[in-house]
């Protein structure tokens, strides 16, 4: 009905609209969520083909936010981890597996070393 109108003015049909807002938006009126943690260290490692300085870096890593994101999981909450490359990105969920998958983890596990290509 508003573009028959529009045409009945003789103006052109609308097919699209863009919604803008100014200011800032009332303090709660978005709910509160956690930025993810995005760590450097391997990236500038590489970067500056430190190659000692990224075995430390995922030293760190494994002993920081890779175990708090495990002991978050292992309490029952909810995750994603994403590894980023070169070439890739590739994301795991904590989403609850169907027995075909973890069948399929139990014969065939997936190592890094596999998954390292596609990075």
């Amino acid at each position: 009905p508003f573009n028959d109108a529009r045409a009945a003015r003789g103006l052109p049909p609308v097919n699209a609209f863009w919604v803008h807002g100014a200011g800032r938006l009332p303090e709660g009126a978005l709910p509160a969520v956690a930025m993810p943690e995005v760590p450097q260290v391997l990236r500038d490692a590489a970067l500056h083909e430190d190659w000692r300085a990224w075995a430390e870096g995922w030293k760190a890593l494994d002993a920081g936010p890779v175990a708090r994101l495990a002991a978050h999981v292992e309490r029952g909450g909810a995750a994603r981890l994403t590894l980023c490359g070169e070439r890739g990105a590739m994301a795991w969920d904590t989403a609850p597996a169907g027995l075909l998958d973890r069948l399929r983890r139990r014969w065939r596990p997936v190592r890094f070393a596999a998954l390292q290509e596609q990075l």
